[in-house]
């Protein structure tokens, strides 16, 4: 049987070879078929858990699903696990610009920005998009309501 993900694709069999009566030989081959194979799926979210997708292949398969949704997804691993009981691995399949070593930031390069720059950076690679004048607006607001009740207690 297949013990990895990397045995995704090979087809397991056994060699049968039958000894005749009168020395004749016979070989064949036997497919090795198991109740529960391994496989992979991809695609997004949504996608893999709708019902008319999930039924192609047999849900109590030992799943590795890649999903390509852009932007974060909360809950992936469990939302996926009520459709495919036995999945395995989540991955995500991230478009460059996430891998972009614009998104990182270590410690010191944080202390040096403002809230509003980070939350903006969190929000483009939570989002995949820059922010709007509107949701820029919303965040200063929000900010400014917090720090008014620090600034009261």
């Amino acid at each position: 049987m297949k013990y990895s993900f990397s045995e995704v694709r090979q087809r397991k069999a056994i060699q049968v070879i039958d000894l005749g009566v009168k020395g004749d030989i016979t070989l064949s081959e036997k497919a090795l078929i198991p109740d529960k194979d391994f496989r992979m799926i991809k695609g997004e979210l949504d996608q893999l858990i709708r019902n008319d997708v999930s039924q192609l292949g047999n849900n109590n398969d030992y799943i590795k699903a890649v999903l390509t949704d852009q932007g974060e997804i909360l809950n992936a691993f469990s939302k996926l696990k009520a459709v495919y009981p036995n999945i395995l691995s989540v991955e995500f399949e991230r478009n460059k610009e996430l891998e972009d070593s614009d998104y990182q930031l270590d410690s010191k390069a944080v202390a040096t920005k403002s809230t509003e720059s980070l939350f903006k950076r969190i929000f483009e690679w939570v989002e995949l998009n820059t922010m709007t004048t509107k949701e820029k607006d919303v965040f200063t607001e929000t900010c400014n309501i917090i720090l008014k009740k620090e600034r009261e207690a």
